[in-house]
């Protein structure tokens, strides 16, 4: 049987070379700073392996019903969603929506809040900050 290698063709590193990440190597092999590794490859690496992980433990991704004897959120738990629109990049300029936009919601018991967003451009590899940040606190 012959090694396996990243979806780069190269042959898996489980320790990082200089400037890579450890993390990712220690955990698929290879991280966005290999040769032919763009940071979404590496980013789907990492939800399927939570993924895998979080049905392993044999947990759904279901929330849980309403209370019958309490108001119809009481058992409503904290948890984030995420949505991603393209857009275009303010720093490459480029005419086609390339800059994708990931806003981060929350709802827990009381309404649903944006908690944070972040900009990635898949041409220039930029994360412009041209969206207001979220106040913590």
């Amino acid at each position: 049987m012959s090694d396996p290698t990243g979806p780069n063709g190269r042959p898996l590193e489980h320790l990082a070379p200089p400037s890579h990440s450890r993390a990712a190597h220690g955990a698929h092999g290879y991280c966005s700073a290999c040769p032919g590794i763009e940071p979404d490859t590496e980013l789907v690496a990492w939800r399927l392996r939570e993924d895998a992980l979080h049905h392993a433990a044999g947990t759904t991704d279901q929330a849980p019903g309403p209370s019958a004897d309490g108001p119809e959120d009481a058992e409503l738990p904290f948890f984030v969603e995420s949505t991603v629109k393209p857009e275009l990049c303010p720093v490459c300029l480029t005419e086609e929506p390339s800059l994708l936009v990931s806003t981060f919601t929350a709802t827990t018991e009381s309404g649903t809040y944006e908690i944070g967003s972040f900009t990635y451009c898949l041409i220039c590899k930029d994360i412009p900050r041209a969206r207001t940040e979220v106040a913590h606190g």
